[in-house]
Parts: structure tokens; C-alpha cells; sequence
């Protein structure tokens, strides 16, 4: 299991997309990591992506707003 140290890292890597799904996967294995944390990064990664993704949605639905308005 990693410490908080090195689970910042592998949860970094997996956010700037420089490691995989499948390399937290092999890290469980080898025991670098526990399951908890594979899915805790997991989840992180997750709900960041959807967060950017309606932050995109309701940019785009501001600007057109402003544009009908004008």
C-alpha cells in the first residue's frame, strides 16, 4: 500500500493521464497500492472530469445567452 506521499503521485500521474487505468491496476497487484486507493483515485478522476465537463456546457450556454441578448 502506498503512503499519502506516493499516492499523491500515482493520483497526480492518473489526472495528467500519464498513467492508466491499467497501470493502477498492475500497482495493486505488485501491492503499491490497495484497492481502496485505486478506487479512490478513480473516483477523483472521475468526478473531475464531469465537473469540467458541465463547467464547459454552462460556459458555452453563458456566451450564447449574451450573444441572443446583444
Amino acid at each position: 500500500m502506498a503512503n499519502d506521499f506516493m499516492f499523491g503521485i500515482y493520483k497526480s500521474y492518473y489526472e495528467m493521464k500519464l498513467f492508466t487505468k491499467d497501470d493502477l491496476d498492475l500497482f495493486v497487484e505488485v501491492g503499491d497500492l490497495s484497492a481502496d486507493q485505486e478506487n479512490q483515485i478513480l473516483g477523483v478522476a472521475a468526478s473531475s472530469a464531469t465537473a469540467s465537463d458541465s463547467g464547459s456546457a454552462n460556459a458555452a450556454q453563458s456566451a450564447n445567452t449574451a450573444v441572443s441578448q446583444a
